[in-house]
């Protein structure tokens, strides 16, 4: 899976992206959660979330799941799909979660605005092998003719969730963190993205 062996310097070099760090979301409304999300999580802190792939099953999807329920008509959320940005370039393989603006698809379609890393401990490890994913994402969606002009990734390990934006050559990263102990702001975030798009 080629996207994972991009560091972020190295990303950044390679397509010459211009990095800043700001604070993405100002004023972001909360959004009110669910009886059952809530008490999903709750469950999830009674289980060994020691892997990435517990981790991911276990926080990450209850919250994309809430999401897509929000947003039945207007989403899909892809899971584990490969993702062809430019083989060339080293720019395919594997993602854990691609958030699609073709709702109720089968087949991974454009535009795609959103992707989640799932990871096991330092989620900023991995922003490298996220924003080689946004670029895959622009590329697809170039090539299947519906462009959006800005990508969001985020990667997490479940408590943790750090997001990025891309847009044009402007690599943004966001000064915030945001935490699964904090659902409402977790779901207002991914609302605030899909509205954007």
């Amino acid at each position: 899976m080629p996207y994972n062996k991009f560091t972020l310097e190295q990303i950044e070099n390679l397509f010459n992206l211009n990095e800043e760090k700001v604070k993405l979301f100002e004023k972001i409304p909360d959004i009110q959660t669910t009886n059952w999300l809530l008490e999903t999580l709750e469950k999830a802190k009674l289980m060994p979330a020691k892997s990435e792939k517990s981790r991911s099953e276990l926080l990450i999807m209850p919250i994309l799941l809430a999401i897509a329920e929000n947003n039945q008509n207007e989403i899909t959320i892809f899971s584990g799909e490969n993702l062809e940005g430019d083989i060339e370039q080293d720019l395919n393989g594997e993602c854990d979660y691609i958030l699609s603006k073709s709702p109720k698809s089968f087949s991974l379609k454009a535009p795609i605005f959103g992707l989640v890393e799932a990871k096991q401990n330092i989620v900023e490890n991995s922003m490298g092998q996220c924003v080689a994913q946004m670029l895959g994402a622009f590329l697809f969606n170039e090539r299947k003719k519906n462009q959006i002009s800005t990508i969001y990734g985020c990667v997490s390990n479940g408590d943790v969730w750090q997001f990025l934006r891309l847009k044009d050559k402007q690599l943004s990263i966001d000064t915030e963190k945001y935490y699964v102990d904090n659902p409402k702001k977790l779901l207002g975030v991914f609302q605030f993205i899909i509205n954007e798009n």
